[in-house]
């Protein structure tokens, strides 16, 4: 197991522990976690920690689009993959006290105004 991979897993432990016991959550994960968390975590670690945030948004932009009506879900393709952590990054550094899922709300919106102006008029 290389080093990437022993960090990977050591620094998920840490960040899931804390959800572990909890009883009664409609959300758990990474997303609960603060931007200024993620900023923290970005430093330490910026391959990781992108990595392990980035795959709790994803999980969470795809529920949303198996789950909500197919004219409110976004194309995730709408903006690169490097476009969407940029914006998670940006709006982690301006908000630094809300959650890391705030931000994937406030990407849930810029996607779904990309997806609109990328789409061909009726």
């Amino acid at each position: 197991m290389n080093r990437y991979m022993i960090s990977a897993v050591v620094f998920a432990s840490l960040c899931f522990a804390r959800y572990a016991a909890a009883e009664d959550a409609t959300l758990m994960g990474l997303g609960t976690r603060t931007c200024g968390q993620f900023a923290a975590d970005y430093r330490r670690e910026p391959s990781v920690a992108e990595a392990l945030y980035f795959s709790w948004a994803l999980g969470y932009l795809s529920a949303f689009n198996l789950y909500i009506d197919k004219v409110l879900s976004v194309d995730l393709a709408a903006m690169s993959v490097e476009e969407q952590q940029r914006y998670l990054r940006e709006y982690c550094d301006k908000n630094p006290l809300k959650t890391y899922w705030e931000g994937v709300g406030a990407l849930t919106v810029k996607l779904k105004y990309e997806t609109a102006r990328n789409s061909p008029a009726p």
